[in-house]
């Protein structure tokens, strides 16, 4: 089984506050997913410059894509912390989206 890496967008919502959510997803968020089964590593990227100031990326790395469905597959079970974590999520978010994943 070869390791993937994972991509998830998301745009804030125009009233949404980009230090707060920085603080959930580093505090609460991603402490959760890496927590996963299977997770290896999980990280948030700021798109910065350019046209959108309010888009950021996850990046996850995977222990392979059988894992990653374990866990996110129709079968799968989130464990309840992840779970709590990922409501709040849309606290902050207009608009997010699964990209896709790669081997590594």
């Amino acid at each position: 089984m070869a390791e993937i890496t994972g991509v998830f967008t998301c745009r804030l919502k125009p009233d949404a506050d980009a230090d707060q959510f920085e603080q959930f997803m580093r505090a609460e968020l991603l402490p959760a997913y890496r927590d996963l089964p299977g997770c290896l590593a999980a990280n948030l990227l700021h798109a910065s410059k350019g046209s959108t100031p309010d888009e950021y990326i996850s990046i996850s790395r995977w222990e392979s894509i059988e894992a990653n469905d374990a866990v996110f597959g129709p079968d799968g079970q989130l464990p309840p912390a992840y779970a709590a974590a990922q409501d709040k999520l849309y606290d902050f978010v207009a608009e997010a989206k699964w990209v896709g994943y790669a081997p590594c």
